[in-house]
């Protein structure tokens, strides 16, 4: 696995809204253990944007990575966006960048939990949930051990 930056993520909830920009490629996101390293936020495809404008589906992502060689482990993406009770676009992660690789990961939303926007990526030993459209884009992507649990 080669990384120029690593950032470990030891036992914690992030509320925050994180985007990895194409300038910064080759960032790893290492979670302590599968179940207690979380990204979370809450824009949905309404919710309003500096510009006075909606953010629409493509902004709407806890977590955007436009850079290649992206790689997770152990972490949570999460979209609180409505959860549980909405179905509205709020995307818990958008992958943009090319060779990205996702292990042990959970990816929880309602509507467009992951957008596998374009590239190529690599999901093994990976759970989603979501309730409509839940993995979408036109990314190419292999998913391995992906476990697909529907929201109700």
């Amino acid at each position: 696995m080669i990384s120029l930056f690593c950032i470990h993520f030891k036992l914690i909830v992030l509320l925050e809204k994180i985007v990895i920009p194409i300038t910064l490629p080759f960032i790893t996101f290492l979670g302590d253990a599968k179940g207690n390293s979380k990204i979370t936020w809450n824009d949905s495809y309404s919710t309003i944007g500096s510009d006075g404008k909606p953010l629409e589906t493509y902004k709407s992502a806890s977590v955007a990575v436009e850079a290649d060689y992206f790689i997770a482990i152990n972490m949570i993406f999460k979209n609180t966006a409505y959860f549980p009770t909405k179905v509205e676009q709020a995307v818990a992660i958008r992958v943009t960048g090319n060779k990205a690789a996702f292990y042990n990961c959970l990816f929880y939303g309602v509507q467009d939990t992951l957008y596998d926007h374009k590239g190529l990526h690599y999901f093994k030993n990976c759970y989603i949930q979501g309730a409509v459209d839940f993995v979408f884009g036109d990314g190419t992507s292999l998913y391995e051990v992906f476990f697909v649990s529907i929201f109700v």
